[in-house]
């Protein structure tokens, strides 16, 4: 290394990678998942045991002096909990050195021959005196190289001492022990590093051991660890604590909400009680005032009526009187209708509405079925002029039509470029029997999904007063799942009793024949399974999440069990890994982010300790059950967005990601009050509106999607919600009945607050 070298090295470690004031020029930043976190706490195995016999070849993740200078000055203000993964790290790497040593000593055991427990307490004794030798000649030897002489020279008085009492156990030991066995070597095995130590080593070889950079890597490493686990301790413990405090405090918070919240529903009960006597008073106000409008017309026809008969009366008369005067004029018709003098109508002001082009609405099942409509009904088509394709996807009607009606759906999103979408059934056995189907119909959404391929971007809807399952989940955690074919398109089916052989056969076309034996039932019957994906649908689902992350501004991590799944999995990352570095590289590192695989598991555990703020690209099943688990993390399945990709850029599917709440749906058929979120369901119109006003440039409409959605979460804000996100809030069992609103009130209360918001 050149002397410019190691001085631009010495100014990297003392001032960081800004030292120069350009951070434009950094690529690469401590939190980046490359950056070896046991490096920046300076415990990383692969420098301390570097040049012993134990060395670990050079780190897979990046070292730099400068990245941890960086760290030291950015964790004086924030704790970025680096320590955590430091522990895991090294214990993980103690685990397998202490299982190390373990197996050598149980292999001396085998080899050595074995002593009784009094000669064995002697061969202890003289190894541990000669350990206490090496340690103490190690470290004089130390004091000695930094100048304290004169503590170095106490050590080796003490030096001198050890060895006395060695000797004497040396005789002891030789004493108890025939000449033959004394002179065979014996040994045993170092608890730090999992060294060979023989009872007849002289002092140099043991001075070398304990003063080696083996031993005292070790050492270090596994005080280290001693550290890092009083860190996280004494962190857990102060978290405790302060949990045990907010608990308190929220009890007494609680105790003054629900105060606060009896005076609110009470206030609430008698405003409401007042809205509807005023909306009482003024109907019969109405009525009152549309009846007698009702008896005037009527007098008024009548006295006409009356006055014209009057008039032909006169006629007549003076006809008779005046038998020469001129004939008079034939009498005005008496066929004329009254309805020619009634009032032609009331006036009535009705308020414009908002023009929407072409939406596909799709029907669904059981409560959301029963919410979608309350959904149309007040908060959709009073505002809206708005072209619907509607498509019952109900269970039913799937069922009549041998589910044509589900692949006429999907056509028609891709027609219109707008699909908005209620949850639907997906039968199993049960729901066969309960529906008495023709068949076990397919999922909907995987019908759809497959013929408009694409990719599902689902995202946690945030509300300031909910609070979050995973608390350390600051940032969304925005999940991108692959919604085409594997298990949602495979072909499934039971083997039969008397067993057999399940083969995938490949004909290509030219016919040549490749076959694959999946298993041979030799006990029995079981299951079996054989599913697929394409490389065009992976290099669409791989452009679509990096193109969604650069737009979002947030990295890019892609899961698979590629280490289980060599083929299939593998062919995953390998195309994403591709078109990474072709075409997308640059642009993340010009905006300082990233794009990692990683094993699903390892990516479930990191998602989990992580603060959020990523997109994660999932295959269709994992995206299926993280989506799920990341909704709930944030509050609850019914505050999460769904929105189905396709790869034209124009066509979009939204819907709820949760299903059809069965449950509340068999209480609702008794007649009994639920309480059932439609958020997720009202964004899938937002969602979807909002792209249809992108389409057609529409400001109007995306304003009014715009309005809706923060009408949603600021009504939420300010206490009024359902069941569930009160559940959220104060816990299962201190939820009263005043916490929330019901399934029909609460749709009441949306529908107020928007006129309101339209109206500002």
């Amino acid at each position: 290394m050149s002397a410019v070298d190691q001085m631009r090295q010495m100014l990297d470690q003392l001032m960081g990678t800004g030292r120069d004031g350009d951070l434009s020029s950094q690529k690469v930043k401590f939190s980046d998942p490359r950056v070896c976190k046991s490096f920046l706490l300076a415990c990383c195995p692969h420098d301390l045991l570097a040049s012993t016999r134990m060395d670990l070849g050079e780190c897979p993740k990046v070292h730099d002096v400068a990245l941890k200078a960086d760290y030291e000055r950015a964790s004086t203000e924030k704790d970025y909990y680096y320590d955590i993964d430091a522990m895991e790290h090294l214990q993980s790497f103690i685990e397998d050195c202490d299982k190390r040593t373990e197996q050598a000593k149980k292999r001396l055991a085998e080899t050595q021959e074995e002593l009784s427990a009094e000669v064995a307490a002697k061969a202890n004794r003289v190894h541990d005196l000669a350990a206490q030798i090496g340690k103490k000649l190690a470290r004089a030897e130390q004091l000695g190289e930094e100048g304290q002489v004169e503590e170095s020279m106490k050590l080796m008085e003490e030096v001198e001492e050890t060895r006395k009492e060695k000797a004497a156990a040396e005789q002891d030991y030789r004493a108890a022990m025939p000449a033959s066995t004394y002179q065979q070597q014996k040994l045993r095995v170092c608890e730090v590093c999992s060294a060979y130590l023989g009872i007849h080593d002289n002092d140099r070889r043991l001075a070398d051991h304990f003063g080696g950079k083996l031993h005292i890597g070790f050492i270090r490493i596994r005080e280290k660890l001693d550290e890092l686990r009083k860190t996280v301790e004494a962190r857990r413990e102060e978290r405790r604590k302060a949990w045990e405090r907010e608990k308190e405090l929220k009890g007494r918070e609680q105790d003054a909400d629900r105060a606060r919240d009896d005076r609110r529903r009470e206030d609430r009960g008698r405003d409401y009680d007042r809205d509807r006597d005023r909306d009482r008073d003024r109907d019969r106000d109405r009525d009152r005032d549309r009846d007698r409008d009702r008896d005037r017309d009527r007098d008024r026809d009548r006295d006409r009526d009356r006055d014209r008969d009057r008039d032909r009366d006169r006629d007549r008369r003076s006809h008779s009187r005046h038998s020469n005067s001129h004939r008079s004029s034939e009498p005005r018709s008496r066929s004329r209708s009254r309805s020619q003098y009634a009032r032609k109508s009331i006036n009535c002001t009705i308020m414009g509405k908002i023009s929407c082009g072409p939406v596909v609405d799709v029907l669904g099942d059981e409560m959301t079925r029963v919410i979608w409509d309350l959904i149309k009904e007040k908060l959709i088509l009073p505002f809206l002029d708005v072209e619907l394709h509607t498509y019952d996807l109900g269970i039913e009607n799937r069922n009549k039509t041998e589910d044509r009606v589900t692949v006429d759906c999907a056509y028609a999103i891709r027609k219109y470029n707008v699909g908005i979408k209620c949850a639907t059934i997906t039968p199993d056995e049960k729901r066969v029997e309960e529906f008495k189907l023709k068949k076990m119909w397919k999922s909907p959404n995987g019908t759809i999904r497959n013929i408009l391929g694409g990719t599902v971007f689902r995202e946690a809807i945030i509300c300031q007063n909910i609070p979050r399952l995973v608390t350390p989940w600051l940032k969304p955690i925005i999940i991108g799942r692959h919604a085409h074919a594997d298990q949602y398109k495979a072909v499934d089916f039971v083997v039969p009793s008397e067993g057999g052989k399940v083969e995938l056969v490949y004909t290509s076309p030219s016919g040549t024949v490749e076959k694959h034996l999946v298993h041979e039932y030799d006990d029995g019957g079981g299951v079996a399974l054989g599913m697929f994906n394409t490389d065009s649908s992976i290099r669409d689902f791989a452009h679509s999440s990096f193109k969604f992350a650069l737009e979002r501004g947030y990295p890019l991590y892609m899961s698979t069990k590629n280490t289980i799944l060599k083929k299939y999995d593998g062919r995953f990352k390998d195309i994403f890994e591709e078109i990474y570095e072709k075409e997308y590289k640059a642009q993340f590192e010009a905006k300082n982010l990233w794009y990692e695989h990683r094993l699903i598991d390892d990516m479930v555990a990191y998602a989990l300790k992580s603060e959020g703020g990523f997109v994660w690209a999932c295959k269709n099943y994992d995206g299926d059950v993280q989506s799920d688990t990341v909704a709930q993390g944030y509050g609850s399945l019914g505050m999460m967005t769904s929105v189905l990709v396709c790869p034209d850029g124009k066509t979009v599917e939204a819907e709820a990601a949760h299903g059809t709440v069965t449950r509340h749906y068999r209480v609702h058929q008794k007649g009994q009050e639920t309480s059932t979120n439609p958020i997720a369901s009202i964004f899938a119109w937002t969602r979807g509106l909002a792209h249809r006003a992108r389409l057609d440039d529409n400001q109007a409409l995306a304003d009014f999607c715009k309005k809706l959605e923060v009408t949603c979460i600021e009504t939420i804000e300010a206490g009024f919600m359902t069941k569930d996100l009160a559940i959220c809030i104060k816990g299962m069992n201190h939820v009263l009945r005043g916490d929330y609103l019901n399934t029909f009130e609460f749709m009441d209360k949306l529908m107020e607050n928007l006129k309101k918001k339209l109206n500002d």
